[in-house]
């Protein structure tokens, strides 16, 4: 980011650049890293959220305010602004400190008050309300990220180690899998041997008795195929009489029903049934009806309703006349 800096001429022929109060939302770097004598930059009240990673590369910083920002942490390698003598984060978002911060040797003044600091790192910041405290807490706050360093490093053989523990007992663990089934293999090849050598000795022993036996044997084997033929055909002719019979039998009943419907009907749709000759009509009628299939349904389902309803009628008849009968 390029800007239009005020700059002014105090000291160090023109170290000293002033940069607050710009409502900056980005840090300039570009403009800071073409002026390398600038070594002292005040980036205060301003609105800076973040800073680029590009900003550690202002190696030539040597005092830097970045007080009343809004940053919320620091470039992993902030640590590379290692001629920092003093650093302002006052009034920021920051919980932490990045662990490059231990290269920061020369850091003497740090101001982290007004910050949501992890309350580990804010017991070692102290409250850095005068100068003393001030320099106490670049003091302690070295030695805190020194520790932090040798607790994640701690951390991270740790990790190390239980992953190598965990890819040599998998290594083992397959290693003892591979030579069990190896035995396995063995084992069952061995019994395999075993059982050949034994189908073979069995075979040579029965050879004789197998030759003797073979004659007799390819005579009642054809017997036997004989006898199975002809059981094979009885069966066969017994099931197609059955077949027949019972389709013969299927037919008469179908065959009687419709007849029955057809009278049915015809007496339903008020005809009388005298003669032979009428009993032939209904027939015929009921042949005619059935082609159409939907009429010849509908007219059998009323049929069955009108009897179903006859009976019931009969039954209420019967039914009264016994208790009537009893009462008297």
């Amino acid at each position: 980011m390029s800007l239009n800096l005020r700059k002014h001429d105090h000291t160090m022929d023109g170290s000293d650049w002033d940069l607050s109060m710009l409502s900056l939302k980005e840090a300039p770097v570009d403009d800071l890293q073409r002026n390398p004598k600038a070594r002292r930059v005040d980036l205060s009240n301003n609105s800076l959220v973040r800073l680029p990673d590009s900003f550690t590369s202002l190696t030539h910083l040597v005092v830097l305010d970045l007080s009343k920002n809004q940053l919320r942490e620091l470039p992993q390698r902030f640590g590379d602004l290692n001629k920092l003598v003093r650093l302002d984060l006052y009034s920021n978002q920051l919980r932490t400190l990045p662990l490059s911060f231990i290269q920061l040797s020369k850091l003497k003044w740090l101001d982290l008050k007004g910050n949501p600091l992890d309350q580990n790192l804010a017991k070692f910041a102290g409250d850095c309300a005068n100068q003393r405290q001030c320099e106490l807490c670049a003091v302690n706050c070295l030695k805190f990220v020194k520790n932090e360093n040798i607790r994640t490093e701690k951390e991270n053989n740790e990790r190390q180690k239980l992953l190598q523990e965990k890819q040599e007992l998998e290594r083992r663990l397959e290693e003892k899998n591979r030579k069990e089934k190896e035995k396995r293999k063995a084992k069952n090849a061995r019994r395999s041997a075993r059982k050949v050598q034994q189908l073979t000795d069995n075979n040579s022993e029965d050879n004789d008795e197998a030759y003797d036996d073979h004659n007799n044997s390819d005579l009642h084997s054809k017997r036997t195929d004989s006898k199975r033929s002809m059981s094979f055909i009885n069966n066969l002719f017994g099931f197609i009489l059955f077949l027949l019979k019972f389709f013969i039998s299927l037919s008469v009943v179908v065959f009687m029903l419709f007849i029955m419907i057809s009278l049915g009907l015809y007496l339903q749709n008020g005809h009388k049934l005298h003669t032979f000759d009428d009993i032939l009509t209904a027939t015929v009628d009921g042949i005619k009806l059935a082609q159409n299939y939907e009429q010849f349904m509908k007219e059998t389902t009323t049929l069955v309703i009108n009897i179903v309803n006859n009976l019931k009628q009969l039954y209420r008849q019967m039914f009264t006349q016994v208790i009537n009968g009893n009462q008297s």
